[in-house]
């Protein structure tokens, strides 16, 4: 399999996994195009022999970060096994700025948020892939005081001005 497959793969048995918690928590995001369901006009991805419905592309990024994860950060899996196998350097070769945008989106991680709304094997795949990035993430305190009220429903726009964008 190639190394695109793989991570594809990877990627799209990760949103399977945490579909049912994406689909809750995007129904709080406000939808700049309410003339449109996301239901009727989402995304698709195919895994094995089904197709997974998830919300438009802005909603979708918002509520991954409002799980407590940078989208970026779905990838872990397939970062990990890219070290493992010492593929990295080649993959750094054709995207230079990875580990840069790890560090970005690394303000934006709240792993005890990201454990209470998915679970722990998710956190413990980006915090081994951070470790081998040697980054240390440190969470914008306004932006992970707010992520951690319960319900966040309501702050979503909050976190969002704190991002610089819902998604």
């Amino acid at each position: 399999m190639s190394r695109g497959a793989r991570a594809s793969e990877n990627y799209r048995k990760t949103i399977a996994k945490y579909l049912d918690s994406l689909i809750k928590y995007s129904s709080y995001i406000q939808s700049t195009r309410d003339r449109i369901e996301w239901r009727e006009y989402g995304r698709t991805f195919s895994l094995e022999d089904k197709l997974l419905s998830v919300p438009r592309a802005i909603v979708y990024t918002a509520t991954w970060y409002t799980l407590g994860i940078p989208p970026t950060f779905l990838d872990a899996e397939f970062v990990i096994e890219s070290y493992k196998s010492d593929e990295i350097d080649e993959i750094l070769n054709y995207m230079p700025y990875l580990i840069e945008e790890w560090k970005y989106e690394a303000q934006f991680y709240e792993p005890s948020v990201a454990a209470r709304r998915l679970d722990e094997t998710i956190v413990k795949k980006i915090n081994e892939v951070l470790d081998y990035m040697a980054i240390k993430p440190e969470p914008i305190e306004s932006y992970r005081k707010i992520l951690e009220l319960n319900p966040v429903e309501p702050h979503v726009i909050a976190l969002a001005k704190i991002r610089c964008f819902l998604g």
